[in-house]
Protein backbone atom coordinates (compact mmCIF):
# COMPACT_ATOMS: atom_id res chain seq x y z
CA UNK A 1 0.00 0.00 0.00
CA UNK A 2 1.24 3.56 -0.69
CA UNK A 3 2.65 6.05 1.90
CA UNK A 4 -0.38 8.88 2.59
CA UNK A 5 0.10 12.33 1.99
CA UNK A 6 -1.12 14.67 4.13
CA UNK A 7 -4.80 16.20 3.23
CA UNK A 8 -4.73 18.10 0.17
CA UNK A 9 -5.95 21.41 2.12
CA UNK A 10 -2.97 21.30 4.41
CA UNK A 11 -0.64 21.03 1.88
CA UNK A 12 -1.80 23.93 0.19
CA UNK A 13 -1.92 26.05 3.34
CA UNK A 14 1.69 25.14 4.24
CA UNK A 15 4.64 27.45 3.52
CA UNK A 16 7.55 26.64 5.37
CA UNK A 17 8.64 23.56 7.01
CA UNK A 18 9.61 24.62 10.44
CA UNK A 19 12.23 21.45 11.27
CA UNK A 20 14.10 22.20 8.16
CA UNK A 21 13.52 25.63 7.25
CA UNK A 22 12.66 24.18 3.02
CA UNK A 23 10.39 27.15 2.38
CA UNK A 24 7.24 26.27 0.07
CA UNK A 25 6.73 27.76 -3.39
CA UNK A 26 3.41 29.50 -3.40
CA UNK A 27 0.33 28.46 -4.83
CA UNK A 28 0.36 30.17 -8.65
CA UNK A 29 3.50 32.17 -8.60
CA UNK A 30 4.61 33.14 -11.73
CA UNK A 31 7.36 32.82 -13.23
CA UNK A 32 8.57 30.30 -10.01
CA UNK A 33 12.17 29.37 -11.64
CA UNK A 34 14.17 31.68 -8.37
CA UNK A 35 11.57 30.04 -5.33
CA UNK A 36 12.35 26.43 -7.44
CA UNK A 37 15.92 27.39 -7.11
CA UNK A 38 15.42 28.43 -3.43
CA UNK A 39 14.21 25.52 -2.46
CA UNK A 40 16.29 22.87 -4.00
CA UNK A 41 18.89 25.08 -2.05
CA UNK A 42 17.07 24.85 0.96
CA UNK A 43 16.67 21.18 0.41
CA UNK A 44 20.20 20.39 -0.08
CA UNK A 45 21.20 22.24 2.80
CA UNK A 46 18.88 20.18 4.90
CA UNK A 47 20.08 16.60 3.48
CA UNK A 48 23.97 17.31 2.81
CA UNK A 49 25.42 15.07 5.73
CA UNK A 50 22.98 12.47 3.94
CA UNK A 51 25.27 12.35 1.05
CA UNK A 52 28.34 11.73 3.24
CA UNK A 53 30.60 8.61 1.83
CA UNK A 54 27.66 7.74 -0.70
CA UNK A 55 28.46 5.22 -2.79
CA UNK A 56 27.92 5.61 -6.32
CA UNK A 57 28.24 4.31 -9.81
CA UNK A 58 30.83 5.87 -12.16
CA UNK A 59 31.47 3.79 -15.11
CA UNK A 60 30.57 0.39 -16.01
CA UNK A 61 32.69 -1.43 -13.07
CA UNK A 62 33.74 1.47 -11.36
CA UNK A 63 31.99 3.33 -8.22
CA UNK A 64 32.86 6.61 -6.93
CA UNK A 65 32.54 7.53 -2.61
CA UNK A 66 31.30 11.16 -1.82
CA UNK A 67 33.32 12.98 0.41
CA UNK A 68 32.51 13.24 4.08
CA UNK A 69 33.24 13.04 7.86
CA UNK A 70 32.54 10.02 10.71
CA UNK A 71 33.96 8.46 13.45
CA UNK A 72 35.15 5.20 14.42
CA UNK A 73 36.61 4.47 17.73
CA UNK A 74 35.47 7.69 19.11
CA UNK A 75 37.98 8.85 16.05
CA UNK A 76 36.99 11.54 13.92
CA UNK A 77 37.81 11.32 9.91
CA UNK A 78 37.54 13.20 7.41
CA UNK A 79 37.14 11.71 4.09
CA UNK A 80 38.03 13.47 0.43
CA UNK A 81 35.87 11.15 -1.33
CA UNK A 82 37.00 8.56 -4.76
CA UNK A 83 36.03 8.23 -8.02
CA UNK A 84 37.25 5.59 -10.67
CA UNK A 85 37.58 2.98 -7.82
CA UNK A 86 37.35 -0.65 -9.78
CA UNK A 87 34.40 -3.15 -9.10
CA UNK A 88 35.29 -6.87 -9.74
CA UNK A 89 32.70 -8.47 -12.46
CA UNK A 90 30.46 -11.14 -11.75
CA UNK A 91 31.18 -10.68 -8.29
CA UNK A 92 29.38 -9.16 -4.89
CA UNK A 93 31.89 -6.14 -3.35
CA UNK A 94 31.60 -4.79 -0.29
CA UNK A 95 33.11 -1.42 0.22
CA UNK A 96 34.27 -0.08 3.87
CA UNK A 97 36.08 2.64 5.31
CA UNK A 98 38.80 1.36 7.77
CA UNK A 99 39.63 2.90 11.07
CA UNK A 100 42.21 5.01 9.22
CA UNK A 101 39.89 6.73 7.11
CA UNK A 102 41.26 4.28 4.24
CA UNK A 103 38.82 3.00 1.91
CA UNK A 104 38.71 -0.53 0.86
CA UNK A 105 36.88 -3.43 -0.92
CA UNK A 106 36.83 -6.81 -0.73
CA UNK A 107 34.51 -9.87 -1.92
CA UNK A 108 34.63 -11.91 0.89
CA UNK A 109 32.08 -9.62 3.12
CA UNK A 110 32.66 -7.26 5.71
CA UNK A 111 34.97 -7.58 8.45
CA UNK A 112 34.00 -8.80 12.10
CA UNK A 113 34.51 -6.43 14.01
CA UNK A 114 32.32 -3.29 13.86
CA UNK A 115 34.07 -0.95 15.90
CA UNK A 116 37.07 -1.06 13.38
CA UNK A 117 35.35 0.27 10.09
CA UNK A 118 32.01 2.10 8.75
CA UNK A 119 30.29 -0.61 6.08
CA UNK A 120 29.55 2.16 2.79
CA UNK A 121 27.79 -0.41 -0.07
CA UNK A 122 27.42 -3.88 -0.59
CA UNK A 123 28.09 -3.80 -4.71
CA UNK A 124 27.14 -6.51 -7.45
CA UNK A 125 28.21 -6.53 -10.83
CA UNK A 126 27.22 -9.28 -13.77
CA UNK A 127 28.56 -9.53 -17.33
CA UNK A 128 30.64 -6.08 -17.46
CA UNK A 129 28.10 -3.80 -15.67
CA UNK A 130 26.98 -2.96 -11.98
CA UNK A 131 23.36 -4.24 -11.40
CA UNK A 132 22.79 -2.59 -7.94
CA UNK A 133 24.30 -0.40 -5.21
CA UNK A 134 22.99 -1.12 -1.58
CA UNK A 135 23.34 1.63 0.31
CA UNK A 136 25.30 -0.14 3.78
CA UNK A 137 25.85 3.44 5.59
CA UNK A 138 22.55 2.73 8.41
CA UNK A 139 24.32 -0.23 9.76
CA UNK A 140 26.52 1.96 11.11
CA UNK A 141 24.07 5.04 11.71
CA UNK A 142 21.15 2.81 13.23
CA UNK A 143 22.93 0.59 15.13
CA UNK A 144 22.54 -0.45 19.12
CA UNK A 145 26.20 0.24 20.37
CA UNK A 146 27.66 -3.47 21.65
CA UNK A 147 27.41 -4.10 25.52
CA UNK A 148 30.64 -3.96 27.31
CA UNK A 149 31.85 -5.77 30.21
CA UNK A 150 29.59 -4.71 33.49
CA UNK A 151 30.68 -5.16 37.15
CA UNK A 152 28.78 -6.19 40.34
CA UNK A 153 30.27 -5.50 43.59
CA UNK A 154 29.53 -6.50 47.01
CA UNK A 155 31.01 -4.09 49.55
CA UNK A 156 31.89 -4.20 53.07
CA UNK A 157 32.23 -0.82 55.17
CA UNK A 158 34.77 -0.72 58.30
CA UNK A 159 36.39 -3.25 60.12
CA UNK A 160 36.51 -7.21 58.92
CA UNK A 161 36.65 -8.28 61.84
CA UNK A 162 34.93 -12.20 61.39
CA UNK A 163 34.71 -14.03 57.51
CA UNK A 164 31.22 -13.53 55.86
CA UNK A 165 29.36 -16.26 54.48
CA UNK A 166 26.87 -16.19 51.55
CA UNK A 167 26.92 -12.20 51.23
CA UNK A 168 24.96 -10.85 48.47
CA UNK A 169 26.21 -8.90 45.48
CA UNK A 170 23.55 -8.74 42.90
CA UNK A 171 22.17 -10.50 40.21
CA UNK A 172 24.22 -10.51 36.57
CA UNK A 173 22.95 -7.76 34.45
CA UNK A 174 23.64 -9.96 31.42
CA UNK A 175 24.11 -13.18 29.47
CA UNK A 176 27.93 -13.01 29.92
CA UNK A 177 30.77 -15.11 30.73
CA UNK A 178 32.61 -14.04 34.60
CA UNK A 179 36.64 -13.05 33.80
CA UNK A 180 37.85 -11.96 36.80
CA UNK A 181 36.89 -11.43 40.42
CA UNK A 182 38.19 -8.67 42.03
CA UNK A 183 39.50 -8.33 45.90
CA UNK A 184 39.92 -4.49 47.35
CA UNK A 185 40.64 -3.39 50.37
CA UNK A 186 41.06 0.45 51.59
CA UNK A 187 42.97 -0.42 54.58
CA UNK A 188 44.98 -4.24 54.02
CA UNK A 189 44.96 -6.16 57.35
CA UNK A 190 48.27 -5.69 59.34
CA UNK A 191 49.74 -8.55 61.48
CA UNK A 192 52.90 -9.83 62.55
CA UNK A 193 52.19 -13.22 60.50
CA UNK A 194 52.66 -12.22 56.64
CA UNK A 195 50.24 -15.36 55.72
CA UNK A 196 47.58 -13.90 57.42
CA UNK A 197 45.00 -12.54 55.06
CA UNK A 198 41.79 -12.17 53.62
CA UNK A 199 40.33 -14.31 50.29
CA UNK A 200 37.18 -14.35 48.22
CA UNK A 201 34.92 -16.90 47.01
CA UNK A 202 32.40 -15.50 44.39
CA UNK A 203 29.66 -17.49 43.06
CA UNK A 204 26.97 -17.60 40.49
CA UNK A 205 23.46 -19.57 42.07
CA UNK A 206 25.48 -21.46 44.72
CA UNK A 207 28.12 -22.56 42.04
CA UNK A 208 32.11 -21.30 42.45
CA UNK A 209 33.52 -19.37 39.75
CA UNK A 210 37.10 -19.43 40.58
CA UNK A 211 39.76 -22.12 40.66
CA UNK A 212 42.08 -19.51 42.89
CA UNK A 213 40.44 -17.29 45.09
CA UNK A 214 41.85 -14.11 45.11
CA UNK A 215 43.84 -13.17 47.97
CA UNK A 216 45.77 -9.94 50.12
CA UNK A 217 47.80 -10.98 52.38
CA UNK A 218 50.03 -9.22 55.33
CA UNK A 219 52.81 -9.41 53.13
CA UNK A 220 51.45 -7.15 50.60
CA UNK A 221 52.08 -4.08 52.91
CA UNK A 222 49.55 -1.84 54.60
CA UNK A 223 47.19 0.33 53.17
CA UNK A 224 45.30 0.37 50.15
CA UNK A 225 45.49 -2.86 48.41
CA UNK A 226 44.00 -4.52 45.30
CA UNK A 227 44.82 -8.03 43.27
CA UNK A 228 43.87 -6.01 39.89
CA UNK A 229 46.60 -3.72 40.82
CA UNK A 230 49.67 -6.69 41.30
CA UNK A 231 48.77 -7.08 45.10
CA UNK A 232 48.04 -10.46 46.25
CA UNK A 233 47.08 -13.36 44.56
CA UNK A 234 44.95 -12.56 41.46
CA UNK A 235 41.80 -14.69 40.92
CA UNK A 236 41.84 -17.63 38.03
CA UNK A 237 38.28 -17.53 36.72
CA UNK A 238 37.25 -21.39 35.83
CA UNK A 239 37.19 -22.27 32.02
CA UNK A 240 34.65 -25.60 32.81
CA UNK A 241 31.64 -23.76 31.66
CA UNK A 242 30.56 -22.51 35.58
CA UNK A 243 31.63 -19.28 34.60
CA UNK A 244 29.13 -18.41 32.25
CA UNK A 245 26.34 -16.69 33.66
CA UNK A 246 22.83 -15.85 32.51
CA UNK A 247 21.29 -12.54 32.94
CA UNK A 248 19.52 -13.21 36.53
CA UNK A 249 21.49 -15.24 38.21
CA UNK A 250 22.00 -14.45 41.78
CA UNK A 251 25.92 -13.82 42.90
CA UNK A 252 27.16 -14.17 46.29
CA UNK A 253 30.46 -14.30 47.88
CA UNK A 254 32.09 -15.93 50.73
CA UNK A 255 35.14 -13.64 52.42
CA UNK A 256 37.68 -15.44 54.23
CA UNK A 257 39.60 -13.74 57.11
CA UNK A 258 42.48 -16.08 57.96
CA UNK A 259 44.32 -14.75 61.11
CA UNK A 260 46.53 -16.66 62.96
CA UNK A 261 49.02 -13.52 64.69
CA UNK A 262 48.47 -10.40 66.74
CA UNK A 263 46.57 -7.86 65.14
CA UNK A 264 47.75 -4.24 64.35
CA UNK A 265 45.18 -3.14 61.95
CA UNK A 266 42.06 -5.16 60.51
CA UNK A 267 41.43 -5.27 57.12
CA UNK A 268 38.72 -2.48 56.13
CA UNK A 269 36.35 -1.25 53.33
CA UNK A 270 36.64 -4.44 51.08
CA UNK A 271 35.39 -4.47 48.21
CA UNK A 272 34.93 -7.93 45.92
CA UNK A 273 34.12 -7.24 42.14
CA UNK A 274 33.17 -9.66 39.44
CA UNK A 275 33.38 -8.68 36.02
CA UNK A 276 31.27 -10.25 33.71
CA UNK A 277 31.68 -9.84 29.40
CA UNK A 278 28.78 -10.33 27.39
CA UNK A 279 28.49 -13.65 25.45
Amino acid sequence: MSEYYPDDAALLALTEDAETGVEYIPTGLSPYYLEFRKLVSRLLDATRRANDLRVYQDGDLTIGVRAGRCAIASTPISYAGATGVSITDDATTHVWLDASGALQSGESGLPTDRATFVPLAQVVAASGAITSITDLRGEALLCVPPVGAVAVQMTHEGDLTASLTGKLVGVSPIDGVVTDVILSAGTNLDTDTTSDGVSATAKANGTTLTSTDPQLTDGDGAGFRCTAQGDGAAAVVKSDGSEQVTRGDVLTVDVSRSVVGAVANEASDVVVTIVIEPA
